[in-house]
């Protein structure tokens, strides 16, 4: 059997075995995560990469034990990528279970959705009360916390609202205190963690070409590299570390030093 064949018939023999409810999400993303075929496409994929047809092989929202398994096969995984922000600290931790196989095994976490989605950028940081905020507003509120951030699931709206608040508080107060942007600041908060991961941040290709082309301004790219032009301080950290739940004396791996002043990490 081909690799393309191979890819095939471990998603058709996924699909088969998963669970036939649209009502109920949870229990068909625990059913992905507890398929048996996660190996079954590593090894078409790294067929694939032995005939130079691929480069390098990343995993998505891998947990320690299947990790584990693909790494005991042989697979030269490159990172994994997991959520992490402000809401979603247990994955971003160096002492966690993955955080510790991942230093051990030498593969990087790419932490995914660090703004919430849009919850921790201006989009949102006008909304100061839960009462005001419109019943659209609410709901897609509602859908960014279950996709993007990891809350107790016996909280109740205003219970989460309260803690986004209490978070993006301490943002807008860095934000005011060091002249950028609360996104800036979430980002940021992330890279000085120096836990030797990968940040990823969604944007839009050619929207700098329709700006050039009179059309609606795009500043997302300028805005994102406000990142670099300034720096949090010790109590700052300690802040975001005390409203985000993150323990602040969680181990740092000095090896991972992010070298700010290059100028190639602005393009």
């Amino acid at each position: 059997m081909n690799c393309q064949k191979l890819i095939d018939s471990g998603f058709n023999a996924f699909r088969v075995n998963d669970i036939p409810d649209n009502n109920q999400s949870s229990k068909r993303n625990a059913n992905r995560k507890n398929s048996p075929y996660h190996l079954d496409v590593l090894n078409a994929l790294f067929e694939m990469k032995q005939e130079g047809l691929i480069q390098s092989i990343s995993t998505r929202n891998f947990p320690p034990s299947l990790l584990i398994s693909a790494l005991a096969s042989g697979f030269d995984i490159v990172s994994n990528e997991v959520l992490g922000n402000l809401m979603n600290t247990d994955n971003i931790r160096s002492d966690s279970e993955l955080g510790m196989l991942c230093k051990d095994a030498g593969l990087s976490r790419l932490i995914s959705a660090p703004l919430g989605g849009g919850l921790f950028t201006q989009q949102y940081s006008g909304f100061n009360e839960w009462e005001r905020v419109s019943a659209s507003g609410k709901t897609k509120f509602r859908n960014l916390l279950d996709s993007c951030c990891k809350m107790q699931p016996e909280a109740n709206s205003l219970q989460k609202w309260e803690r986004y608040r209490t978070i993006m508080d301490g943002l807008q107060y860095l934000a005011l205190k060091h002249q950028v942007t609360v996104q800036s600041i979430a980002l940021r908060w992330l890279l000085q963690l120096n836990e030797g991961d990968i940040i990823s941040v969604g944007s839009q290709l050619g929207m700098d070409f329709v700006e050039e082309q009179g059309g609606q301004p795009f500043d997302r790219q300028r805005n994102l590299r406000e990142v670099f032009t300034f720096s949090l301080e010790e109590d700052d950290m300690e802040l975001l570390c005390q409203v985000s739940g993150f323990a602040s004396n969680a181990s740092r791996d000095s090896d991972h030093e992010i070298d700010f002043a290059n100028k190639a990490l602005w393009m």
